[in-house]
């Protein structure tokens, strides 16, 4: 398997281990959480990010330690270039875990 799939499997494993950390949390709170976590990606500011995600994080009751133990696996890649795509993941893990409306 390439470097590169398995990146890519590790930034999907990361989103969905996001998403089920975030299931309980209202869709006001994690809108509002995503909006600051857009802010922070913007400015490259990965020690912020991980500040608000990991606080963020410790507020669920459910799926938060897989979550913390998703995000322990880039520590490295946090400070690289790699930052923004695992920001992103992580965002839109959380923008998967919006309740669905019915219409």
């Amino acid at each position: 398997m390439k470097s590169n799939e398995i990146y890519d499997r590790k930034l999907k494993s990361i989103a969905e281990s996001a998403k089920n950390a975030f299931l309980e949390q209202s869709d006001n709170y994690k809108q509002k959480l995503v909006y600051n976590l857009l802010n922070t990606i913007n400015a490259s500011d990965y020690e912020k990010f991980q500040w608000m995600v990991l606080r963020a994080a410790n507020s669920s009751r459910r799926g938060a330690k897989d979550f913390v133990d998703s995000l322990k696996e880039f520590q490295v890649e946090m400070k690289t270039k790699k930052f923004e795509d695992i920001a992103y993941a992580v965002v839109m893990g959380i923008m998967s875990s919006y309740s669905k409306k019915e219409e």
